[in-house]
């Protein structure tokens, strides 16, 4: 794994713990927060795979990830978005201080793909992150 310094735009070497996903194409990624993202699916060359791994960038660290939906069915192809909201949105109000508040992500919404045997898919999900980092 290699990270892109902006300011420099260079890529360098990440040193990371836990064990990574398997190599994979046509895989999904959205963040989970400021310091997560997950990896869902993807194609490993043979099969459309239905595994998913949580990166944190703080500690550098991969962890998998089970859930009963994302886990349901091998998926290649598909999208996968993070929905935000903001604080007032979730029902809190506003200070002063606070007057516009941040976006912070809210739901996983993933859409199609396919099983890469010539099965297509056009369901959409939606989860819950909070039920995600849960696992």
């Amino acid at each position: 794994m290699h990270i892109l310094d902006l300011g420099l735009m260079e890529f360098s070497k990440v040193d990371v713990s836990g064990a990574p996903p398997s190599p994979r194409s046509w895989h999904a990624c959205a963040a989970l927060s400021d310091s997560s993202f997950v990896i869902h699916g993807g194609y490993d060359g043979n099969i459309a795979l239905k595994d998913s791994f949580i990166f944190n960038t703080v500690n550098n660290s991969w962890t998998a990830l089970v859930h009963p939906i994302l886990s349901a069915l091998p998926r290649a192809g598909h999208s996968m978005v993070t929905l935000t909201t903001t604080e007032e949105e979730a029902g809190s109000e506003p200070t002063e201080e606070d007057w516009r508040p941040e976006p912070r992500p809210h739901t996983l919404l993933i859409f199609g793909g396919g099983d890469n045997e010539g099965g297509f898919y056009s369901d959409t999900m939606t989860l819950p992150i909070d039920e995600v980092l849960d696992q």
